[in-house]
């Protein structure tokens, strides 16, 4: 499962190139993805005999950028050392030249098992491929895995390759064979794509061949003719075909040839067009033009650049209109416009972001940080307000200008007349925090003011106040001392004559500020969320303290979970009994604590939480029941972190999880007990059960449906979810309101009974899967 960064990198990395009678060029950018993982190749001529074939190649990676990059390196050089491929050539044998390709994707496959990264077991990284050899009579096109590659021929897609996907028939039957299974359209519910190069994990099933394998590293090899109709040939990643079709892709494609010639620009355009889309993935697209491709027309440059001048004008009149819609806002009602003509064919609006965005950056700019010469500037007039404002409190502006003008040091560095150049139209503020330093700062430009003497409308202060605040500071580590603080907070603020509510008082503000109460809420949403997760970040001072055990154990009961060590009978919780609480934990490391069960039901645990539960050996009992931000990604990391030791798992009431997350739970080894109750995001949880007792037969499932129905299988009810706004999460998700069930709890763990508020304890007898009884 990828991982996701917070705002897309859009750096392409271009390529152009030219050769026998072809044109290439190609981009690639990273995306929203943590790690660019994608690889390519392209070689307009072969080196000897064959200077007049060409290769290209684009290779899509997963789980890491190692096999992808060394096959774009080699694949071509173990293809041309194939025995079948040289006499292939010297033959002008198609068949010949088709059986040297595969053999070659065979033999690097068999190869790159001897890669010391890949032979230690560090790189588990695979990759899909697609490439061409161009030849003058015939295009050789092999395919392995989800890339695709697209002919264009006479202003029609003329062929295209099929992705190699789990649910392929075929595909499917060699996976079964092999002893694996599909599960939620992956290769043990895992991996999406069921042929790739590298991926060494799915391929050790003995007695099967290569071919055989969970994974296959067999490409699907084409040999198609070359006409004179032929335009052009595409080699991209599943990034660029995930929101784009053929048809889509090939009619822009060629929208964009009759505009420009220069080629990696028209891949750029197609990568950015993609982006803007939705495609979260890496993005790589190769384009090679035939003699017959498009090419630019007078006309069609002349519409495109009319359609920009009326996109900047409707811009303008949108932010006319609206002077604090945002970008995302003006694309919106850009996008409902049917008035704008001649978008380009395939991808509409969304190919023309790049435009919009410079004109509406030339309109609203972005304020420029200030230079160091500005920022000493600044820096002074800070220090001279916070004594100016200590000493005289109820100063107003005339006399602030007055002891600023004949400060020597200030004049120094900014004479009078730049101090008199800015008008007072702006309102200000100004704040001393501890030692009286003060910011004096313009509303909505963040750049200090300068005043005059006599400011049109005259402003005055209206309001002084001083507040000094003690703040105790409490540490979380337990092996820190409590600290205090004092905050001393002088503000003042300007007004006119007429009042403070005057209406152009306010006007002459200029604040780019939202205060309506669904943005105000938004942004309170969010906030909480990020304090959570800094709140939960690893602390590495804390764990080579306490070491792993003891370290987690402080992370969770610190925030009301509740953790049992072995050979102890009581649960440790945050507000129990002397003996068992928090301050009972040990503060420095002991070896004697070692974690077996930990209840984190109905916590704010979250991915970034986990990081702190590493390196837990024993732990066999683990409960995250209805915590609210456990999704797909963090069962994946629970999985990969106790694979070896889990023995117990209850993950009722996440309503994040989807059945992507819940296909992770494979990998746990020695799992014996799982709780899946009120998971309202998995629509199928019936055949997810089915699937998980296929591959763990003596796993015992608590779930609340009835999975063996036969009735339920064969008709499925309809799902009866709904979308909704998380704004804590910041995203769409489904969801539904639920009870929550009962559920398993470890003896001696105290619940809070959801109809009358009593708390009881469940006898030990009562429990299943508990990591302290008799059976375990």
């Amino acid at each position: 499962m990828g991982a996701f960064l917070e705002k897309p990198k859009t750096d392409k990395h271009n390529e152009d190139g030219r050769g026998n009678g072809l044109a290439y060029g190609l981009a690639s950018m990273q995306g929203w993805r943590v790690e660019m993982e994608d690889a390519h190749c392209a070689v307009p001529g072969l080196p000897g005999s064959l200077k007049n074939w060409s290769f290209f190649a684009v290779f899509d990676g997963h789980a890491g950028s190692g096999v992808s990059a060394h096959c774009a390196a080699h694949l071509l050089d173990y293809i041309m050392g194939t025995e079948d491929f040289r006499k292939g050539t010297e033959d002008n044998s198609a068949e010949g030249v088709a059986s040297g390709i595969r053999s070659g994707f065979l033999s690097l496959d068999e190869s790159m098992k001897e890669v010391p990264e890949i032979a230690s077991g560090e790189d588990k990284s695979g990759t899909t491929a697609v490439c061409a050899l161009v030849s003058e009579k015939h295009v050789y096109i092999a395919n392995c895995g989800d890339s695709r590659a697209v002919l264009a021929r006479a202003a029609r897609v003329a062929f295209s390759t099929q992705d190699h996907k789990p649910v392929n028939p075929v595909e499917k039957e060699r996976i079964q064979n092999a002893g694996g299974s599909v599960m939620i359209s992956r290769v043990n519910g895992s991996l999406a794509v069921s042929r790739a190069l590298g991926d060494y994990d799915y391929k050790q099933v003995e007695g099967k061949g290569p071919c055989e394998q969970l994974v296959s590293p067999e490409p699907e090899i084409f040999v198609e003719p070359r006409y004179e109709g032929d335009e052009f040939l595409i080699l991209a990643c599943d990034g660029i075909w995930d929101v784009m079709d053929n048809e889509d892709l090939c009619d822009f494609i060629r929208d964009r040839l009759q505009v420009t010639e220069n080629l990696s620009d028209v891949c750029n355009q197609v990568v950015d067009a993609c982006l803007n889309k939705g495609s979260r993935d890496n993005m790589s697209i190769i384009l090679v033009t035939f003699p017959g491709a498009p090419q630019p027309n007078p006309e069609a440059i002349k519409k495109d650049q009319h359609l920009n001048e009326v996109l900047e004008k409707r811009v303008e009149e949108i932010l006319k209109d609206d002077p604090d819609a945002d970008l995302q806002m003006v694309i919106d009602v850009l996008q409902g416009d049917e008035n704008l003509p001649g978008l380009p064919r395939g991808a509409g609006l969304s190919a023309k972001h790049e435009i919009i965005e410079k004109t509406f950056k030339k309109l609203k700019p972005e304020p420029d940080e200030d230079d160091e010469e500005e920022k000493e500037v600044n820096e002074a007039l800070e220090k001279r307000l916070a004594e100016i404002v200590k000493e005289n409190p109820d100063a107003d502006i005339q006399v602030v200008m007055y002891l600023l003008q004949n400060d020597e040091h200030i004049t120094d560095l900014l004479p009078g007349h730049k101090l008199n150049s800015k008008s007072s139209e702006v309102g200000w503020t100004a704040s001393v925090y501890q030692d009286g330093a003060a910011r004096l700062r313009a509303l909505g430009n963040n750049e200090w003011l300068e005043f005059s003497l006599t400011p049109q409308p005259p402003y005055h202060v209206v309001h002084v106040s001083t507040f000094v605040l003690r703040n105790k500071k409490k540490h979380r580590k337990l092996w820190s001392k409590d600290e205090e603080e004092e905050v001393t907070l002088t503000t003042f603020v300007l007004g006119s004559k007429e009042g403070w509510f005057d209406k152009e008082f306010w006007a002459k503000l200029q604040m780019d500020w939202d205060f309506r109460p669904s943005t105000v809420y938004r942004w309170w949403c969010n906030r909480q969320y990020q304090l959570m997760v800094s709140d939960q970040m690893f602390i590495e001072e804390r764990h080579v303290t306490l070491g792993y055990e003891l370290g987690a154990a402080h992370f969770l009961v610190h925030r009301f979970g509740a953790v049992k060590f072995i050979g102890q009978e009581n649960w440790i919780v945050r507000d129990g009994e002397k003996g068992n609480d928090y301050l009972s934990l040990p503060s420095v490391y002991d070896p004697k604590y070692v974690l077996e069960a930990i209840d984190a039901s109905g916590t704010s645990l979250m991915y970034e939480g986990l990081q702190n539960m590493i390196e837990l050996k024993k732990l066999k009992w683990l409960s995250v029941a209805d915590c609210k931000y456990i999704d797909d990604y963090c069962l994946d990391r629970i999985s990969a972190e106790y694979r070896d030791t889990l023995e117990y798992l209850d993950v009722s009431g996440c309503d994040q999880l989807t059945e992507r997350g819940l296909s992770a739970i494979y990998r746990l080894r020695n799992l014996k007990v799982l709780c899946m109750k009120n998971l309202p995001n998995v629509d199928h949880l019936h055949l997810v059960c089915l699937m998980l007792e296929e591959m763990k037969p003596h796993l015992q499932i608590e779930v609340d449906v009835d999975y063996l129905d036969v009735e339920i299988l064969e008709n499925p009810p309809e799902s009866k979810f709904k979308f909704i706004d998380d704004p804590v999460c910041g995203t769409t998700r489904k969801a539904r309101k639920y009870l929550v069930p009962p559920r398993y709890l470890p003896a001696g763990r105290k619940k809070q009974d959801n109809e009358h508020g009593n708390i009881q304890k469940e006898p030990a007898e009562q429990e299943m899967g508990c990591p302290h009884s008799s059976d375990s």
